[in-house]
């Protein structure tokens, strides 16, 4: 998987720059009604966000390949510092015992050595397949139309089958919202039903999925509660998960003053 290298001191950053365009734009709607600056300054805080979610991602992946290449480094620096005669010594006692008797190479010795009980072995196991079975009768051939012994061909796996190896919760959360959730600005979609989407995806690739109240705390999307239900912001789910039941009601009540907001839902 591709990413850009990110430090902490950038997702640090980012998160200021999260909180600077929150506060703008409380600050712009508490002076009374949402005009044109005030869209302006949501957008920008939607932004911010999207951004520091890109920096969050990029930085943990960061942090794993660094890791990995430590962990490299240090298996090449113990493989670096082995004793490569030491090593042929202590595995092969018996060709360093007769290069010292006859005066010899130990490698020439060990390589002899390889090649005479490689060929006994062919030799010792040709002769005996034969004096075991040499004088036996001929197998009978098969008659026409008797079931065939051949193994049957083995499905191979999709990529989408394969699993990430040691993936917790969070991981697994955080890869069904790249693979399933879009973002789209000024859309929602509830809880339940991003969690519903959830369920499905994790069932077609044999994962353990978490309670609603759990995935709620590890999703790592924007979400706020709107109508006494907890909406998933700017955003929508791929084709194949959104279904009609999972869908935005056609109406929905205004989070602050009651009225009803018909279609797609108008920012605040």
């Amino acid at each position: 998987m591709s990413f850009t290298e990110t430090s902490a001191e950038a997702v640090k950053t980012a998160e200021e720059a999260v909180t600077a365009a929150a506060e703008q734009a409380n600050a712009e709607r508490a002076r009374g009604g949402c005009k044109e600056i005030c869209r302006q300054r949501e957008e920008e805080e939607r932004n911010a966000r999207a951004a520091l979610l890109l920096a969050q991602r990029n930085r943990a992946a960061t942090v794993k390949a660094a890791d990995l290449d430590a962990k490299i480094a240090a298996a090449e620096a113990a493989l670096n510092a082995v004793d490569v005669k030491a090593a042929v010594k202590e595995a092969d006692p018996q060709s360093a015992s007769m290069a010292r008797a006859v005066g010899a190479d130990q490698n020439l010795i060990a390589a002899i050595s390889h090649a005479v009980f490689a060929i006994a072995i062919e030799l010792g196991s040709g002769v005996g397949f034969w004096l075991v079975f040499g004088h036996a009768a001929p197998i009978r051939r098969r008659e026409d139309g008797a079931p065939s012994s051949a193994p049957l061909p083995i499905r191979q796996s999709t990529a989408e089958e394969l699993q990430v190896i040691d993936e917790n919760p969070g991981e697994i959360i955080e890869r069904f919202f790249l693979d399933v959730v879009r973002p789209a600005l000024n859309r929602r979609v509830q809880s339940l039903a991003v969690w519903s989407a959830y369920l499905q995806w994790c069932a077609d690739r044999g994962l353990d999925a978490v309670s609603h109240a759990r995935f709620g705390r590890l999703a790592r999307w924007r979400k706020d509660r709107i109508g006494g239900a907890v909406w998933y912001l700017d955003c929508e789910l791929a084709e194949g998960y959104a279904e009609p039941t999972a869908r935005e009601p056609k109406a929905l009540p205004h989070p602050r003053s009651g009225m009803v907001v018909k279609g797609t839902p108008t920012a605040h």
